[in-house]
């Protein structure tokens, strides 16, 4: 229900100290619920505390999160970060496995032949945005 959504975000916002695995839990909490504000905060807090970088090779777990930080903005209708994200990491992101979809997903709109919200949610279909982390966490309650 939405207002346990709301409170368990509200209250993962509010922790203290905020560490990666805290926001990261927050960003999927936000992208199940479809959230895509609340998830593009989340992730803009990850991007910044994980110190990802512009210049060097990017990790795979680094891609998938710039990838998902791209679908949050473009889903959030926020341009102007879409488009600085993309300035920012277009260049780093094209060697990865994700910057083909990122490079597409950060096009400006009337370029993109991704624009329409059903083909962007098909995307996101396949995407398992912290599988890595709820896998670990998993492990780590049995």
């Amino acid at each position: 229900d939405m207002g346990d959504v709301s409170a368990s975000l509200n209250l993962l916002k509010n922790m203290n100290p905020r560490t990666i695995e805290v926001i990261r839990l927050e960003a999927d909490v936000a992208w199940r619920s479809q959230r895509w504000k609340d998830a593009s905060d989340a992730l803009r807090d990850l991007v910044m505390t994980s110190a990802i970088s512009q210049t060097e090779d990017l990790t795979n777990e680094q891609g998938k999160t710039l990838l998902n930080y791209a679908i949050s903005l473009n889903l959030s209708n926020n341009r102007i970060e879409l488009a600085n994200l993309r300035k920012r990491y277009l260049e780093s992101m094209n060697p990865t496995p994700y910057g083909e979809m990122f490079e597409v997903i950060t096009r400006p709109r009337q370029d993109a032949f991704l624009a329409d919200r059903d083909k962007m949610m098909g995307v996101i279909g396949e995407i398992e945005i912290f599988q890595d982390f709820l896998d670990s966490y998993r492990a780590t309650e049995k």
